[in-house]
């Protein structure tokens, strides 16, 4: 499988933000109360598939077999396809999702 550059975008919006914590609590699974509870590889893709269906992550360009200039776009298919044998980065895409869910917590609005 081809692993794709994970980017957050860096102009997300008020209305991104709140469909991502919706999603976060959405697909949070009901025999855990909080977030906080789960174990960290479901927290950590809980994160990225709803920052991917939030809308935090950039497209890629990328070419494709022809050398043309393409534009993919992330979905949750892709997430959902990815090996579950510890070869994929989730734990760093989480990662990078958390901390950026920190920074917007956090901002001061003054």
């Amino acid at each position: 499988m081809k692993f794709r550059k994970f980017q957050l975008k860096r102009d997300i919006t008020q209305s991104e933000y709140v469909t991502f914590r919706t999603k976060v609590e959405e697909k949070k699974p009901a025999v855990w109360e909080s977030i906080r509870d789960l174990p960290a590889e479901l927290f950590y893709y809980v994160l990225v598939v709803s920052a991917v269906e939030a809308g935090f992550v950039e497209d890629v360009t990328e070419k494709n077999e022809y050398e043309e200039e393409v534009t993919w776009a992330w979905n949750i298919e892709y997430v959902d396809n990815l090996p579950a044998d510890g070869s994929t980065p989730i734990a760093e895409w989480g990662s990078t999702v958390f901390d950026k869910w920190v920074e917007i917590r956090t901002l001061d609005p003054n």
